[in-house]
């Protein structure tokens, strides 16, 4: 079963599908992944994650060229849906996906997904 907020070239994939483009060997099993997406054009590849692991939430920031791949960049960076928020009404992070609005529309609809089920709990 995909995942709605699987998105770009990691539509189809699957949580561990994932973690194996970064060669990933940690416990698995605390990482819940619950956005993610990349994207490969012109020999460069760009990552973006929204993890979430004990309860916390992190994003992940990874990006390669032609010579290599994802390896060793699965690195939790602490992050808030305030700040990814902040990301896409004030920032540029995200001008390198297929047109600025894309990767937009797909965090905005996750952002609200997010804190409906936060709400529900």
């Amino acid at each position: 079963m995909s995942n709605k907020y699987y998105i770009n070239d990691w539509e189809n994939s699957t949580k561990d599908e994932i973690l194996d483009e970064f060669e990933f060997e940690g416990d698995r099993s605390k990482i819940e992944i619950l956005f993610a997406s990349y994207t490969y054009e012109w020999y460069i590849g760009e990552a973006f994650l929204i993890v979430k692991k004990e309860n916390k939430l992190y994003e992940v920031n990874a990006g390669h060229c032609s010579c290599y791949g994802l390896e060793n960049q699965f690195n939790l960076e602490e992050t808030s849906i305030e700040q990814l928020e902040f990301y896409l009404e004030k920032g540029n992070k995200f001008k390198w996906y297929n047109g600025p609005d894309f990767i937009k529309e797909q965090l905005l609809d996750f952002i609200k997904y997010y804190k409906e089920k936060e709400n529900d709990v």
